[in-house]
């Protein structure tokens, strides 16, 4: 191995350097995707309703301008509306005046009018105005593009921002491409790897090899993009934070290594440095290969259990991260050997203050049973948080705090009309009942719907009639016959009038939650030909998605991490001792947000599993370095003591080392990477008091101490060197 490294390392560090702008132009070229179809479940039976929905009605996509002007100017607005109707993605344009127009053609009171557009195109006490641009085919195929030039009619008619909001579908996912994109993350990104350089250099104190180092890991990152491309993955919001993952993933594995290498260094007389230095890198890569492969091993089980969720970001997340890991140790323990051949450096001095592990060690061994107990005691208290959890999936969270859009929606939300809709489809089947007859029994059922406190108002054919259709059935009829001819109502019937649709506007952000609601409402149409989709019924089958998926994700890399652990450590008993502490912190952060009543999010879902493979590492290296030491012939109480002295300060510095690099996820303007990143910080400082405190406390409960020569530290902390 010597031999080799110190041959071929100059070839190696080539394939790295002349691959390294391939892996950057691929990355550069990767496209993004943030639909918010592909956020939703993508085989479930609501998904299946609402694209058959779309199919019979023509689409279901509009952008809601919101104008405030005052006093209301008429003429403006319709000025808005015509420059709105000569775009090829707008299909129609509603505004105030010519819903009211409509409805006066057909007979209704102004009275009736007025009602039946408050709470949709204008608001009860306030100056908002609402037009209702949707989409045609041109404009649902390109979203941003659309809401760009639908921005610059509002430009053209001197609408500033403080007069004009927009929402919507369309809208919101011009915002997600917006905050994804590589202009709005430049910030983002130039942060994260600052951080990656700096802590490198505080490991290794020499700017070149830091800066090599720096290179590899660089490389690392992009290889894993190029890697999403060749599974025909596309770059997301949550896809984003890939780098900083990929980033921490290989820094654990460098600085491991190099400690190995520097362990490895000896007094030899050997002249040529080069030679000294393959053989120290194959010694500390014969060291190191075995518990990096194992740590990567635990990640990746972590993270190909979200693979659980049917969201298919979280299925594309679970397989990048997986990959990444894979990179990460690839890179780590093939580059780096060959860098510290080409550089070769010593051990730096310490920058913290050295930590007195072996009087800790001393303290956590004799306070075993009150620390168990306490820690038991804790986690019983804190798990019953867990029976409080429950799901969200609310599209607003994923914008920064302080977007305008995010402030628009709630004002109109709070002074027009709601953003959540469902959508009753009535199904009239083989009925071949007058079509006057089956507007009636829909008017029937939009009053039934209308009884719901949330449902704050509601839209269909009837909307556009009088309450009674005056004159005899002829006159009806051919008013009806009048209305079929207008494009325009195509929005509220299909297939030949068997289907019709009732559009309601719900609240969903007060006193009643979405999924009861909907309970509520089918339980009022019951025996109805009416089944709902929609929006509202996506966004509730995501909520239980998220919620099954994180059960499912963290349960399945729970049995395989324990099982991992029990083939690696040859033991049961110590393997599912050994699990407890890692069950510690997902307890600990979890129920404390179940007591706080902070629902779990699609950030929560990603961070569970994947702590649980980070933080296993700890756990494996400290239980690995007590067997060894048993092996060697310590006493039970000494072995214990001495691997909290060993790998105390390791798993501290790299606990550290991680959690830093994890912090140029807060960066992010993506509200769930941004969680993601809190959270996983948390677990991992929770973890890191499992593996230095609940650990050694819980195999120190099982004999008692022996005051022999082997028990003292400073001779254990020689035994185990010897070791």
């Amino acid at each position: 191995m010597a031999a080799f490294l110190h041959r071929y390392h100059r070839f190696l560090l080539l394939a790295f350097g002349l691959t390294l702008p391939i892996v950057l132009y691929v990355t550069d070229q990767m496209r993004s995707n943030n639909d918010l179809e592909v956020w939703l479940p993508q085989s479930s039976q609501a998904r299946t309703e609402y694209l058959e929905f779309t199919d019979a009605f023509g689409g279901d996509e509009f952008v809601l301008i919101a104008v405030d002007l005052t006093p209301t100017d008429p003429e403006l607005i319709e000025a808005v509306c015509r420059r709105l109707d000569d775009l090829a993605e707008v299909r129609t344009c509603w505004s105030p005046e010519r819903m009211q127009g409509v409805m006066e053609e057909f007979g209704v009171d102004q009275a009736q009018r007025r009602e039946r557009i408050e709470r949709l195109l204008v608001g009860e006490e306030t100056s908002l105005q609402g037009i209702v641009a949707l989409l045609s085919p041109e404009g649902r195929a390109d979203r941003t593009g659309t809401v760009a030039r639908i921005n610059e009619v509002l430009d053209y008619c001197q609408l500033a921002d403080e007069q004009a909001y927009v929402a919507g579908v369309p809208v919101f996912v011009a915002e997600l491409d917006r905050i994804g994109s590589k202009e709005a993350n430049v910030k983002y990104f130039v942060v994260t790897l600052i951080i990656c350089l700096g802590l490198l250099f505080l490991t290794i104190r020499d700017w070149k090899l830091t800066g090599l180092v720096f290179a590899a890991t660089v490389w690392a990152i992009n290889a894993t993009h190029v890697l999403i491309c060749l599974v025909g993955g596309e770059m997301n919001l949550i896809l984003n934070s890939i780098s900083v993952l990929v980033m921490v993933f290989t820094m654990a594995v460098i600085v491991h290594y190099l400690h190995y290498f520097w362990d490895a260094q000896d007094a030899d007389l050997e002249p040529n440095a080069e030679r000294r230095s393959a053989r120290h890198a194959a010694a500390a890569l014969r060291q190191a290969w075995r518990p990096s492969g194992l740590a990567t091993l635990t990640t990746c089980i972590g993270v190909i259990s979200l693979a659980w969720s049917d969201i298919r970001p979280v299925q594309q997340f679970a397989v990048a991260a997986a990959m990444g890991a894979v990179v990460a140790l690839f890179t780590g323990l093939i580059a780096t050997p060959a860098l510290v051949i080409l550089c070769p450096t010593r051990r730096p001095a310490a920058l913290l203050p050295r930590i007195d592990f072996e009087g800790y060690a001393e303290r956590i061994l004799r306070a075993r049973l009150p620390l168990v107990v306490g820690g038991v005691a804790v986690l019983m208290l804190v798990s019953v948080g867990l029976t409080k959890l429950r799901s969200e999936m609310d599209p607003m969270q994923f914008l920064p705090a302080n977007s305008r859009l995010l402030s628009g929606c709630l004002r109109i939300e709070d002074e027009l009309t709601r953003v959540d809709s469902v959508e009753a489809v009535v199904d009239f089947g083989t009925d071949d009942a007058p079509i006057l007859e089956k507007l009636q029994r829909v008017r029937r059922l939009e009053a039934i719907m209308r009884e719901h406190p949330a449902v704050e108002h509601t839209m269909s054919l009837a909307s556009f009639f009088p309450e009674s259709l005056s004159g005899n059935f002829l006159d009806a009829s051919r008013t009806l016959q009048k209305a079929q001819e207008q494009s325009s109502y195509d929005d509220f019937t299909a297939c030949d009038y068997r289907l019709w649709r009732i559009s309601a506007r719900v609240n969903t952000r007060g006193e009643w939650a979405r999924e009861e609601v909907l309970a509520t409402l089918s339980e009022k149409l019951a025996g109805e030909p009416v089944h709902f989709t929609g929006m509202a019924p996506l966004l509730e089958t995501a909520q239980l998605e998220i919620f099954d998926g994180f059960w499912k994700s963290v349960l399945t890399a729970f049995a395989l991490i324990s099982l991992a652990m029990m083939a690696s450590l040859r033991s049961i008993r110590l393997g599912l001792v050994a699990m407890i502490p890692n069950m510690w912190p997902l307890c600990l952060v979890f129920g404390l947000l179940g007591w706080a009543g902070q629902p779990v999010d699609i950030a929560m879902l990603l961070s569970g599993s994947i702590a649980l493979g980070i933080s296993v590492d700890g756990t494996f290296h400290y239980v690995s370095r007590y067997r060894r030491l048993r092996a060697a012939g310590q006493s039970d109480w000494s072995a214990l003591r001495t691997a909290l002295v060993e790998t105390g300060l390791p798993l501290t510095q790299a606990t550290l080392i991680t959690a830093a690099g994890l912090l140029g996820l807060m960066l992010s303007s993506f509200g769930p990477t941004v969680r993601f990143g809190v959270l996983m910080i948390a677990m991992l400082m929770a973890a890191l008091v499992g593996d230095l405190v609940l650990l050694p406390a819980l195999l120190g409960l099982r004999k008692r101490p022996t005051e022999d020569a082997s028990t003292r530290p400073a001779d254990a902390y020689k035994t185990a060197h010897a070791a």
